[in-house]
């Protein structure tokens, strides 16, 4: 049974959209909507995680699936955050003064505790003058997806167990889609009236989210009928190139491929190209969310989505996606408040290669040995320094 992670183009989506963020936090004249490359990763995520659960509740094993669940996704996103928050925490004990280095202090707490983005809610805007000045803003987003990982199982196993007795097709789709539409509507009405609550809040993020975890689930319905617990086998030999056929459901022809890669390019690229500077999230973010979800459809199974997402750079960018999203906005933050302004071209071009290094280092020394921690190990290891990051922020606050 194939891992959807380990398919090739949507590493290289991935790739695509940390480019977008990295490209706008350090040249926002140059690609002023590349903040949606965020849109981009929650897509990313629904989908992943989705049919990660899937497959595991497939066991029938149903709540005991949940802890093993969230001691991996501890492992994937904790140990390459512990060392970017100590690395912050220390480069300000040295660089800021008193007031800043207490703000830094509260935002390091909330980071380490997944609360970061409430927060931000009640502090600044993401897009304000003094943004660039908050070594860990971008933290936002990793908050945002911690609590979707902490509610989103829960949700899919209670639709789970009633789908078992009443039209199973129906009422998982029909679940996915009523909340997707209730975040949604959140989003579009919170974001005119209150921007920073809009655009941080995780209820007015979840669609996002829903749109990549529905996919999933239609891509489970299209493999096995009305049976939404059968395997992932839609995706079984994509990476490889092979047509694959599973239960007489035969992956789309080239052409209709290709015309799903095309509709999604131009989707992410119209939203990119028309999005308003210091916009918050609504109805324009369904041109790039959308446009992902048919890329994640379409491109494995279309030679030309292969080549563009499929290929080593696309995909060895995607692998560092998580550790490069997390360095390179602490680099520019504190470059910026060391330097009293935004660094030259050269000085970008030159943080952006650090970033990179740092972020190799980090996924080959970090984020990779931590992926093979057994459960007691990832406690000691990993939860409880963040909770003691978490007390060190705290303390630094007060």
């Amino acid at each position: 049974m194939s891992n959807p992670t380990r398919i090739a183009e949507v590493e290289g989506l991935r790739g695509l959209a940390i480019a977008l963020v990295v490209i706008f936090h350090f040249f926002p004249n140059a690609l002023a909507g590349g903040f949606l490359g965020v849109d981009i990763f929650f897509v990313i995520s629904g989908f992943v995680i989705t049919q990660r659960l899937l497959r595991d509740f497939e066991t029938g094993r149903g709540l005991q699936v949940l802890p093993a669940f969230y001691m991996a996704r501890i492992r994937r996103l904790f140990p390459a955050l512990a060392v970017v928050l100590v690395f912050s925490l220390g480069l300000g004990g040295l660089n800021f003064f008193a007031d800043e280095y207490a703000v830094l202090g509260a935002h390091a707490m909330a980071s380490a505790s997944f609360t970061v983005n409430i927060h931000l809610a009640q502090e600044l805007g993401y897009f304000g003058a003094e943004a660039v000045t908050k070594p860990l803003l971008h933290l936002w987003s990793i908050a945002v997806e911690m609590q979707f990982y902490l509610l989103w199982p829960l949700v899919l196993l209670a639709s789970l167990s009633l789908a078992r007795t009443t039209a199973p097709k129906l009422i998982i789709n029909l679940a996915c889609l009523a909340l997707g539409l209730g975040s949604l509507a959140v989003c579009i009405y919170s974001s005119p009236a209150t921007p920073d609550a809009g655009y941080f809040s995780t209820v007015a993020r979840a669609w996002e989210f829903l749109i990549g975890a529905q996919l999933g689930l239609l891509l489970q319905n299209r493999a096995h009928g009305v049976e939404p617990l059968a395997g992932l086998e839609t995706l079984k030999g994509i990476s490889k190139q092979s047509p694959p056929t599973n239960g007489g459901a035969t992956v789309p022809s080239a052409a209709w491929a290709g015309l799903l890669l095309f509709l999604g390019l131009s989707l992410i690229a119209y939203g990119l190209l028309t999005v308003e500077a210091n916009q918050p999230p609504g109805l324009h973010s369904l041109y790039p969310t959308l446009g992902a979800a048919l890329l994640l459809y379409g491109a494995p199974r279309h030679k030309l989505g292969r080549a563009l997402f499929g290929n080593s750079l696309a995909t060895g960018l995607g692998k560092i996606s998580y550790s490069l999203y997390l360095w390179h906005w602490p680099l520019l933050s504190f470059a910026t408040v060391l330097g009293s302004e935004r660094p030259t071209l050269f000085q970008s071009l030159g943080l952006i290669a650090l970033a990179v290094l740092l972020s190799v280092l980090s996924y080959l020394f970090v984020e990779k040995p931590a992926r093979r921690l057994n459960q007691l190990k990832t406690l000691l290891v990993l939860f409880l320094p963040m909770l003691g990051l978490s007390a060190a922020g705290a303390a630094v606050h007060e």
